[in-house]
């Protein structure tokens, strides 16, 4: 089973391997990815969704479940005006 989790604040690499570091030490945990562009981190294994939550808090980090993230809060939602502005000014270039 895979379980994304919502994570905000981290902004660079370390912050990727601070996360993947404490959520390893969850019981059952098979596979870490944190990504910082996204904002989440997926896990797979044997574990439950406020465990992980509950560590990467504890890491320093606000999580929340993937369902109770608002649309307009993840990375994509927010960077995409701006991308849709580079490409109509890339357009206009032409």
């Amino acid at each position: 089973m895979t379980v994304d989790v919502v994570v905000k604040g981290m902004t660079c690499q370390g912050c990727e391997s601070v996360v993947e570091t404490s959520v390893k030490m969850l019981n059952g945990v098979e596979s870490v990815d944190a990504d910082r562009y996204e904002g989440v981190v997926h896990v797979g294994g044997d574990v439950e969704p406020d465990d992980i939550i509950e560590q990467v808090e504890l890491a320093g980090y606000k999580a929340e479940p993937m369902s109770a993230a608002e649309p307009d809060d993840t990375p994509e939602a927010t960077a995409q005006p701006v991308i849709d502005e580079m490409q109509a000014e890339e357009a206009t270039e032409e």
